[in-house]
């Protein structure tokens, strides 16, 4: 299915392939030393969001809020499971909670919520399983938007083939997740009266919908992104004063050309609270060629970034825990990161009130 996709001809990769090869698409590349990084000081934290509650209460009632969940990708970072098909504790994959998550918001609001998985023709399959056995139809009305698949090209420019022939494709990231909702998600009736989308990544199992956030966005008429103090060596999407008052921008660690910021800083969680608005009038995100390996051999793939979304509207960041049982990042992209960070995990889900000893 992949490879057919990526044998009809595609307006959006031709002419990327084009600039690729004419060198005027590329990293954007910044200078640290040229960047003004956001401190804790510079941003509210979520407690200071706790006078929203009720707004965000309300607005969850009126049904104007709905749940993104990112769950796209190639399946290839957990021994080429589908991450939301791995396992946090026995019978508990992190679709499960996320959604029981979600399941639990709606209960507690007597509503219906629409619930959006975002998923790739890597994951849909997975994905589509678990839904089988992991929705409570009366509290989740859960739909499963599927990305478009890009080829890849060799760093000299030719499309890449697997030993069978086929052009070897991936999704062209999160950052898609806006054409995919107006497109596939937004004409649906039901999602009329949607105000607020939270986005947030389906490895990031700690991130559960927070009203008093939902609140906040809809008060300040400002998208939100979740931040964090980074932890020592940790490297993601650099926190970035913009000139907006209290507006930030995120410039992920591949555009800083291999150098490092020593210097105390915030991270994104890649966890939003972006007005519907944003979405149905388009944000036009620019394409990366960022540098992969596939089967051992060096591939370029064009990616577009959801972080991107603060180069083009006002982005307010909202500092949250990483430690603790009050966290709300936990990242986890990898198989030993994931075994490392089990007992937080299962120790700030149960701080949640969230019970995973259940079957």
């Amino acid at each position: 299915m992949m490879s057919a996709m990526a044998e009809r001809s595609s307006p959006v990769f031709e002419r990327l392939t084009r600039e690729y090869l004419a060198g005027t698409l590329d990293l954007d590349l910044v200078a640290v030393p040229d960047l003004r990084l956001a401190q804790p000081d510079d941003v509210i934290r979520l407690a200071d969001c706790a006078e929203f509650a009720g707004d965000g209460a309300d607005l969850v009632r009126s049904g104007g809020f709905a749940a993104v969940i990112l769950a796209g990708g190639m399946a290839t970072r957990f021994s080429g499971t589908a991450k939301a098909a791995v396992e946090i504790a026995p019978g508990w994959p992190m679709l499960r909670i996320k959604l029981a998550q979600l399941a639990e918001l709606a209960r507690s609001l007597d509503v219906r919520l629409p619930v959006c998985v975002l998923v790739s023709e890597a994951s849909r399959a997975t994905v589509e399983g678990l839904l089988d056995g992991a929705v409570d139809r009366d509290l989740l009305a859960v739909t499963t938007p599927c990305q478009s698949m890009l080829p890849r090209l060799r760093p000299t420019g030719e499309v890449v083939r697997d030993a069978t022939g086929a052009v070897s494709c991936a999704p062209p990231g999160h950052g898609e997740v806006f054409a995919v909702l107006r497109s596939q998600v937004l004409p649906r009736p039901e999602l009329g009266d949607v105000a607020c989308f939270m986005v947030s990544n389906i490895d990031n199992v700690v991130a559960s919908p927070a009203v008093e956030l939902i609140g906040a966005r809809q008060a300040g008429d400002t998208n939100l992104v979740e931040v964090t103090a980074a932890r020592p060596h940790e490297r993601g999407g650099l926190v970035v004063q913009a000139d907006g008052a209290g507006t930030v921008r995120i410039v992920e660690d591949f555009r800083l050309a291999g150098a490092t910021v020593d210097a105390p800083k915030l991270l994104s969680t890649n966890t939003f609270y972006l007005a519907a608005s944003t979405i149905r009038d388009g944000v036009a995100l620019p394409y990366y060629p960022v540098a992969k390996s596939v089967d051992g051999e060096p591939v370029v793939q064009f990616e577009q970034l959801l972080c991107d979304v603060g180069r083009t509207q006002p982005l307010r960041p909202v500092l949250v825990d990483s430690t603790g049982p009050t966290s709300r990042y936990i990242p986890l992209k990898t198989t030993e990161a994931l075994t490392d960070a089990r007992p937080h995990i299962l120790q700030t889900l149960h701080h949640q009130g969230l019970d995973l000893s259940a079957s």
